[in-house]
């Protein structure tokens, strides 16, 4: 397009393209000959591939030069590049969470000793059986993963890509450097501190300690170890090839990954001449760690910048400042959240700091020195004392030069914006060309979101296929936009028709080489757990996704002009799925013209010009640009003026929805609750006209599963003119005389479990939003992966009964933490139970009024002291207690007291936040529940769910129960199992 009349933003989900297509390398050997791991480490490869991956100092915020890394150079850490390797077994998508894995049957692969001879059972493989070989790792750090005997080709012709989702394994062993003094003159324990990552692996094992990997290949996380100097240990990784991130076509799949380990600081506390340095590195690796907004004619485009910190230390951090260094005749820079809490980062942590970035006026400073855009940051760093109470040392972190880039008005330009929890995070916008051809004082906003591999210079961090936290993410965005204007020169803003206008979004949809729902993009159909299950069970479970099933609301598309695109060849998301989408609004609008269908020959994913050919630019013109009416002002002249035209409101209209938490208003109605929740609720609404001049409309409304709805507050606001009220509201044959009366904002319209009373009423008026004070609402509503939508605290208990127990629940805690910032970018706090009570008091944790937090707990009410104070303010009817050994459902009379037993689950934390209670019997227990914690979309977890032992082979078929919760948080029959 030539020429905007609108804002254009764009965003995108990280998950990069690139490793879709990616290719096996024709150097990978693979060795059938027996081979077991040995001690002795190929020094030549270790050299190449340290020399590579791990690069001399790089990366890793080393005050080293090359010279004197050389020196040092024998404190790598070394690796054996032979790689042990058994698979492939099946598994379904999403599954591995869940555990099933074959070989646990088996005694679990940890536990299997390398031989050659040995068969193991996988219906992928001819005969049914599988066994070891060995493949080397390159001078890269990556391992080529190759199940040469597979007849990939066969198995996908009747069970389709859905059967390349498989899994294996394969192990080597790394020896820690004997470095004696372990992190310098203050480290007592004589540790070594090692970061490890691991590239497209979702999960591995140093020894039995399980760690989170980098799925996507972000480049972001690494964890810390702290290991005996000059011990040996086993790393053993689950290879699983994920269709969604690898893809389905190429055959046979490339298995691949890619393993980095670091010495972070060679010399510990040691810096430059003697200084005191903070174990702590600015994340420069990979994408996202650093965000910095462009500057538009000399403007900054937005007022915050954040920079991603990693505390590889054994004690907590507290950032407590931040100054400008190169740059500071131009910029100053202070902590975003300085007048807040302390900014503490865990040890084995990550948080993005928030940094409040400003351009100096009247310093004296040119326009030359700004044009640069070069400055850099220095951040003052306090280590806490072991006890967690007071400061020790104070030292300094400086970052490398960072650049703001400089553009023009009218290009395209990054800006960045506070987010919902804090955080920092940026989309790219082009301003309209033309602002003042508006009809109005605002502008429409065009919102391009794309799923994976649209690079806007660098990815966005949210993940979540623009479910739940993604929405609000990019719904920040605009308001954002329109709000502060970010990159707009002062002399542009008070143009007419520069302001953006979120009201005027959803006019009109572009669907392009979307999919139906995840369930039917690589089928769930391959879980091994489906052996193990019964229906109930799996429909509990896939109630926690089906809210994101496009093709079950397509009911309240109804009305909205869209346009599906689609490549006739396009081999990552077929169009098999724009199809079916466009079948399915046709049926629901009982209109074959409702929704149109472009399919564009030989074309495949995400094509050039998908969004800016003929065919769009014609669509966007209709939808976006405003009419030509013609009017007669007073003196009877003609002319042709510019307005807004929004669409009419319909006459019907039926709305669909699964969970109210994750569905914004439809024909101005808002559903609050359903009457037996993740069920499906419905309302079949017609507007009825009256008769009379001036007789107000009459809404006849029928639903099904709908327990509370009220009016949209724009709808409020269109009632409060004329031509948006409403005479009389019928609901299921109670009628309800409007006329002359507008709802408040806090109002409902609530359905009681039985007749009100003998003339057969069933709904009711609240004329307030008490009612939230002790229900489910939709900040409440669940399922588990709603406690993301906020800002989130981990709390650490403090009162384990054992050594190995603490240490399973410091892990516990520090991975969830990784997994909130890897794939949400997420900042996250961890404390413990005292630091938390020390923060809001020892007898309750009552947030302040609108604070917006919700807390993960790790441990139950005896091991943690805030988990005790959450479960006691409102009793819960499944219950965790280990000092007795048991989880208990007293509804029913449950009762587990099995080893290995655990449980997930959110209760509410207040009115408006939740609590997740992340808990086992024993540090299996504990570890099983903590696997399932809702880190990125298409886990069925629902609001609690009691693991298993046998989970770790029969996947959900291990789950002892799992539910949800009712309106009033209490035990649900119907939705449990």
């Amino acid at each position: 397009m030539k020429t905007l009349t609108c804002w254009l933003m764009l965003a995108s989900i990280t998950i990069p393209l690139h490793l879709i297509t990616v290719t096996v390398t024709a150097s990978t050997t693979v060795h059938k000959q027996q081979q077991p791991l040995t001690t002795n480490v190929n020094m030549e490869d270790n050299i190449a591939y340290h020399q590579t991956v791990m690069g001399a100092g790089d990366n890793d915020n080393s005050y080293l030069d090359d010279a004197t890394y050389a020196k040092y150079a024998a404190r790598y850490v070394p690796i054996d590049t032979t790689w042990q390797v058994l698979g492939p077994f099946p598994t379904g998508m999403r599954e591995q969470d869940f555990g099933a894995d074959p070989l646990e049957a088996f005694g679990g692969f940890r536990q299997l000793e390398y031989d050659a001879k040995a068969k193991f059972p996988s219906e992928l493989a001819l005969d049914g059986v599988v066994s070891w070989h060995t493949t080397k790792m390159d001078h890269h750090g990556w391992v080529n993963v190759h199940y040469p005997d597979i007849k990939w080709e066969f198995n996908q012709l009747s069970l389709g890509w859905g059967i390349n989702q498989f899994q294996g394994w394969a192990r080597t062993t790394i020896t820690v450097p004997n470095i004696k003094h372990g992190e310098g003159g203050t480290s007592s324990d004589g540790l070594v501190s090692i970061t490890i990552q691991l590239e497209n692996i979702g999960d591995f094992y140093v020894d039995d300690e399980r760690l989170s990997g980098d799925w996507y290949g972000y480049g972001l996380t690494r964890h810390t170890l702290r290991l005996q100097p000059g011990s040996r240990h086993t790393l053993s990784v689950r290879v699983v090839h994920e269709v969604r991130i690898f893809g389905g076509v190429i055959l046979p799949p490339p298995s691949k990954f890619k393993c980095e380990l670091r010495l972070p600081f060679p010399y510990g506390h040691e810096g430059p001449n003697g200084s005191y340095r903070p174990m702590v590195q600015v994340i420069k690796e990979g994408t996202g760690g650093l965000i910095v907004m462009d500057a538009v004619d000399g403007v900054l485009a937005g007022e915050y910048i954040s920079v991603a910190l990693r505390n590889v230390g054994v004690q907590s951090v507290v950032i407590k400042s931040v100054k400008v260094l190169q740059g500071s005749r131009v910029l100053e820079a202070q902590l975003a959240d300085q007048d807040k809490n302390d900014i503490r980062i865990f040890p084995s942590t990550h948080r993005p700091i928030a940094v409040r970035l400003k351009k100096l006026t009247g310093s004296g400073a040119t326009t030359d020195d700004f044009r640069e855009g070069e400055f850099s940051l220095r951040f003052e760093v306090a280590t806490l004392s072991p006890d967690q109470k007071g400061e020790g040392h104070i030292g300094f972190l400086t970052t490398e030069t960072l650049l703001i880039a400089q553009r023009k008005w009218g290009e395209p330009y990054i800006y960045t914006f506070r987010d919902f929890d804090g955080t920092i995070h940026y989309a790219a916008a082009i301003p309209p060309s033309n602002p003042e051809s508006q009809p109005s004082n605002s502008a429409p906003v065009l919102v391009a979101l794309h799923g994976a591999g649209l690079h806007i210079d660098v990815n966005i961090h949210r993940g979540y296929d623009w479910h739940g936290v993604s929405i609000k993410n990019v719904m920040n965005a605009i308001d954002s936009l329109a709000a502060l204007l970010p990159g707009v020169p002062e002399h542009l803003k008070s143009l007419p028709g520069i302001k953006p206008d979120p009201n005027r979004l959803f006019m009109a949809v572009t669907p392009a080489a979307g999919y139906v729902n995840i369930k039917q993009y690589v089928p769930f159909s391959s879980w091994l757990s489906n052996s193990y299950t019964d229906a109930h069970l799996r429909g509990i479970l896939e109630s926690s996704i089906i809210e994101f099933d496009n093709d079950v609301h397509m009911s309240n598309t109804v009305g909205i002009p869209i346009l599906a695109r689609t490549g006739s060849v396009d081999d990552n998301v077929p169009p098999f799925h724009s199809r079916k989408m466009v079948r399915l609004g046709q049926e629901n609008a009982h209109n074959t013209s409702a929704i149109r269908l472009s399919e564009v020959p030989g074309q495949g994913h995400w094509f050039k010009g998908v969004l800016q050919d003929a065919v769009m630019i014609v669509f966007l013109q209709t939808h976006l640009h405003d009419t030509l009416v013609t009017l007669a002002n007073k003196s009877q002249s003609v002319e042709e003026v510019k307005i807004v035209v929004r669409p009419p409101f319909p006459d019907t209209c039926v709305i669909t929805v699964i969970n109210p938490a994750g569905m914004g208003s439809k024909c101005g109605i808002q559903v609050e609750q359903l009457r037996i929740p993740y069920r499906k609720g419905t309302i079949k609404l017609e507007v009825v006209k009256g008769d009379q001049v001036g007789e107000l409309p009459t809404w006849i409304m029928v639903t099904t599963n709908i327990r509370r709805f009220a009016f949209s507050d724009l709808h409020l606001a269109l009632q409060r003119q004329r031509h948006g009220r409403i005479g009389k509201l019928v609901i299921d044959g109670t009628t309800f005389d409007l006329t002359g009366r507008v709802m408040s904002g806090s109002g409902s319209f609530v359905r009681e479990d039985g007749r009100l009373s003998k003339t057969g009423q069933l709904w009711k008026i609240a004329e307030d939003d008490e009612w939230k004070q002790h229900e489910r609402h939709r900040e409440t509503y669940g399922p588990a992966i709603q406690v993301l939508e906020k800002r989130v605290v981990i709390v650490l208990g403090t009162h384990f009964e054992s050594m190995r127990f603490a240490r399973t629940a410091d892990r516990i805690a520090k991975l969830v933490a990784h997994d909130i910032y890897q794939y949400g970018r997420g900042d996250v706090e961890v404390l413990t139970d005292c630091e938390l009570l020390d923060r809001y008091g020892d007898s309750s944790l009552e947030m302040k009024e609108g604070e917006r937090v919700n807390l993960v707990l790790i441990g139950d009410a005896h091991q943690n002291s805030a988990t005790h104070i959450v479960l006691g303010d409102r009793k819960s009817e499944v219950t965790i207690d280990t000092e007795e050994g048991v989880v208990s459902i007293y509804p029913t009379g449950q009762d587990f007291e099995q080893p290995g037993t655990g449980l997930l689950m959110i209760r509410p934390l207040g009115p408006s936040n939740l609590a997740m209670v992340i808990a086992g019997l024993d540090p299996q227990g504990l570890e099983t529940a903590a696997r399932l914690f809702p880190k990125r979309t298409g886990m069925l977890v629902p609001d609690w769910i009691v693991t298993g032992p046998e989970m770790a082979w029969k996947g959900a078929g291990g789950i002892l129960a799992t539910g949800y919760w009712g309106n009033h948080w209490e035990y649900l029959p119907t939705m449990s199992a």
